[in-house]
């Protein structure tokens, strides 16, 4: 099987590269290698040629950056036109197209009365990055239904490396390098995700470009279990051998950010499991590695 991925600097390509199974080529395609914006270049590059999946991990994920009006045309360039170029290449080829999109499509209207949130749960995005995310799900969905691509969706949430790859900017490694030092760490306790361990998360995408009869349509893929920023860092503090007790809780107004963050975002991975992709490992286990550095 022959593989594209997209964003190969980016942080799930980079763990990808590390889980690629035996027998799979792949090709590493960053923004050098291929301009994902550029409609002569994803419709004439020979890096796609004989691909028979393509994954886009390519995105702007600068959630705060995204929101400056100054910046609007990259992100929708990379969130929106990138996915739908991408796909409609695939339709050319005959190739399966994988997309990676994220939580942040669900907004404030999601709470924890809902439950879990299936695949299809109302999407309401307040921040730049969730809608254009949320945009550029509906232009694969637009050519998949237009033009026959077998293409498929992952949500995925809070994905971190740590220690295994300290040079992505994540909330662990974040936490580690506050762990290092002394003094209380103030952090949000009334946001509710899935931490996802980016090694578990590339595995589960290599099942599902294993698997030559994949759905289409939208999946989620995230770590098991779930908790607040706040859980997340003490957990982190805890596995770094530091003291837990300096995390200290406090709510989203206490800490504004430029860009609104969901309250609750917990995703059901029903579907996911139901495929025989498997539960993707408790989030406790994913910091325990990433805080050592191992996959």
């Amino acid at each position: 099987m022959d593989v594209a991925v997209t964003g190969s600097n980016g942080q799930v390509a980079s763990a990808l590269r590390l889980t690629a199974p035996e027998g799979i080529r792949v090709r590493w395609l960053d923004h050098r290698a291929l301009d994902v914006t550029s409609l002569e270049a994803v419709t004439t590059s020979a890096a796609l040629s004989g691909a028979d999946v393509v994954i886009n991990t390519a995105a702007f994920t600068d959630v705060d950056g995204a929101e400056d009006p100054a910046r609007r045309t990259e992100v929708d360039a990379l969130n929106v036109r990138a996915p739908e170029l991408l796909a409609g290449r695939c339709a050319e080829t005959g190739a399966r197209f994988m997309h990676l999109s994220t939580d942040y499509v669900f907004g404030s209207t999601a709470s924890a009365e809902l439950g879990p949130l299936t695949v299809d749960a109302p999407t309401d995005p307040d921040s730049v990055y969730g809608i254009t995310k949320l945009a550029g799900e509906r232009a694969v969905g637009e050519v998949a239904e237009r033009r026959g691509v077998r293409a498929t969706v992952v949500r995925t949430a809070w994905v971190y490396s740590g220690a295994l790859l300290p040079g992505h900017r994540d909330f662990v490694g974040t936490m580690l390098r506050l762990a290092a030092g002394d003094g209380p760490v103030r952090v949000v306790d009334d946001q509710i995700g899935n931490p996802t361990y980016a090694v578990d998360l590339a595995r589960g995408l290599w099942r599902l470009v294993a698997d030559e009869s994949a759905p289409t349509g939208i999946l989620h893929a995230v770590g098991t279990g779930c908790t607040s920023w706040f859980g997340l860092a003490r957990h982190v503090f805890a596995e770094a051998g530091a003291d837990p007790g300096r995390v200290e809780p406090c709510g989203s107004r206490e800490y504004p950010r430029p860009a609104p963050r969901p309250a609750w975002s917990v995703l059901d991975t029903g579907d996911w499991c139901a495929l025989g992709y498997g539960q993707l490992p408790e989030w406790r286990s994913g910091v325990a590695r990433a805080v050592g550095a191992r996959l």
